[in-house]
């Protein structure tokens, strides 16, 4: 069966790759990925996992690179107008649409599965009706939407009831002085060794702290369980978890042999119900059995980020006089936005925060070289500075350094984060700073930048700005819709901006 996943694969999305590794269990290479999943895989450094969220506990750093299959953007778009794939699965639809009018134009309504992840419970109207929907925190009955919740993968669940040595495990979700494991091993050991384990809703119902406690044989006391809506988390075993609760919080004490029969009731539920190749059955399944009704009414389609930027990035590469311009790019995870040029040949020498993801398919007309301070080239046609300006401490040797690879016709192409958009000062007034769902860093961002201060910045480095563009909008909502289609407004409502800069000509 042949799948086409598409998703950005900028950083870890529990949903999204939960459903990832199913599918790669059960149909292996048969699922290509638009994007390099490259921290699903075992080729994922130690010293590199701990910075994924949650350390990169349960789900990450798994799956053999054997079944790895991330075809050239060419190739991929030529297999979508042959419909070449059995099905389109979008793993995170809020965040990634590419490809969305091809995939519209070739594939009826039920080969296209949207996956929808995120916290809020609110889903894209304009997308119900062309494909089957999965929404995680569904709150209501809706045509074409179904219930999905995370999972985990059947080779992090025990064999059987651990031995236990503590009523309560440590770990209490939201207290921060009681994160104090470092390994996954002594994560888990925590659930092992204890009888019983506090779990609840915070941002959303489902959390895969809840399947992490279920995995390792340790009973979850859901303080709030039963205001969970009935399409949420429909795939727990709510009746047994209340009751748990009930007797708990009555102080009800369990017998050895009772504690046994729940906790062995629970991890059976657990195999057939909550790994992540019975997600892929179940997604697989609602898809096989649905005959949608086509809906051929007209979607605006925007343009997808990678897209946006990769056609800023050719517009620029373009002026370059050389037929196979020296381009380094220093990102903080992958490179594999690059592989959305249309600019084929090109000499690439990548540095990445993050060495697992460098590794990636690039068309024969490309030689990817990884920078370091024993292969570099004396001067670059194109530098790309991708998100890395924010994490610079010493950001005046930085650039003397990024200067130095420049000659006068060098074109130099900044990536910064918008921290003047309203959704960043909702976000300080919420105190709510998680700037890490721009991007994947391993260290914390010290520096800020809007439009204006970028340009100031690039002047105090003797550097004119030539282009500037902002991109990435927040299109979930109407009137946020009509904000961001005011010129006036773009650098206040834009997620993201590029600066496209050269030395200043004396």
């Amino acid at each position: 069966m042949k799948i086409l996943f598409i998703s950005g694969a900028g950083q870890p999305d529990y949903l999204c790759d939960s459903l990832y590794h199913g599918l790669k269990e059960k149909y292996g290479k048969d699922v290509e990925s638009v994007n390099d999943m490259w921290y699903m895989y075992n080729t994922l450094l130690p010293d590199e996992q701990q910075h994924l969220y949650g350390k990169g506990f349960s789900l990450y750093g798994l799956l053999n690179t054997q079944v790895k299959n991330v075809p050239s953007i060419t190739e991929i778009a030529s297999r979508i107008e042959n419909n070449y794939y059995r099905y389109i699965i979008y793993g995170g639809v809020q965040q990634c649409k590419l490809f969305l009018k091809e995939v519209f134009d070739n594939y009826p309504s039920n080969k296209i599965i949207f996956i929808d992840g995120e916290d809020r419970t609110s889903v894209l109207p304009q997308l119900v009706s062309k494909g089957l929907y999965f929404k995680r925190e569904l709150v209501s009955t809706q045509k074409n939407v179904y219930p999905i919740s995370f999972a985990i993968p059947v080779e992090k669940i025990v064999d059987s009831v651990p031995h236990k040595s503590r009523d309560w495990a440590i770990n209490y979700p939201g207290e921060l002085n009681t994160y104090i494991y470092k390994t996954e091993e002594s994560y888990y050991a925590d659930y092992r060794t204890s009888k019983f384990a506090a779990t609840f809703k915070k941002e959303g119902w489902d959390c895969l702290r809840h399947y992490e406690i279920l995995a390792n044989g340790c009973l979850p006391y859901f303080k709030d369980l039963k205001d969970c809506p009935a399409n949420t988390l429909t795939n727990f075993p709510k009746d047994v978890l209340l009751d748990i609760k009930t007797k708990i919080e009555s102080k009800i004490s369990f017998s050895d042999e009772a504690y046994n029969q729940q906790v062995n009731l629970l991890l059976d539920h657990t195999r057939r119900n909550l790994t992540t190749e019975a997600l892929a059955d179940y997604v697989i399944k609602v898809a096989s059995d649905n005959q949608l009704e086509e809906n051929n009414k007209p979607v605006k389609i925007p343009l997808d980020d990678a897209v946006q930027k990769a056609d800023f990035i050719d517009q620029v590469i373009n002026k370059v006089k050389s037929p196979v311009p020296v381009i380094i790019h220093h990102g903080l995870s992958s490179v594999q936005e690059l592989r959305f040029l249309k600019k084929s040949s090109f000499t690439l020498y990548a540095n990445s925060m993050f060495k697992s993801a460098l590794n990636d398919n690039w068309p024969n007309g490309v030689a990817v070289k990884c920078y370091t301070d024993n292969d570099m080239p004396a001067a670059a046609d194109v530098i790309i500075l991708d998100t890395v300006l924010p994490y610079q401490e010493n950001i005046l040797e930085y650039m003397q350094n990024v200067i130095k690879l420049m000659r006068q016709d060098t074109k130099l192409i900044i990536v910064v984060p918008n921290y003047r958009s309203l959704g960043t000062v909702l976000g300080f007034m919420k105190n709510d700073l998680k700037f890490g769902r721009l991007t994947l860093a391993k260290s914390s961002q010290v520096n800020f930048y809007s439009k204006t201060s970028l340009i100031k910045f690039l002047n105090s480095f003797n550097l004119q700005y030539k282009k500037v563009f902002g991109y990435s909008f927040d299109e979930t909502h109407p009137i946020k819709r009509m904000l961001n289609k005011m010129a006036f407004l773009q650098y206040f409502t834009c997620k993201k901006i590029l600066i496209e800069a050269e030395l200043k000509h004396e």
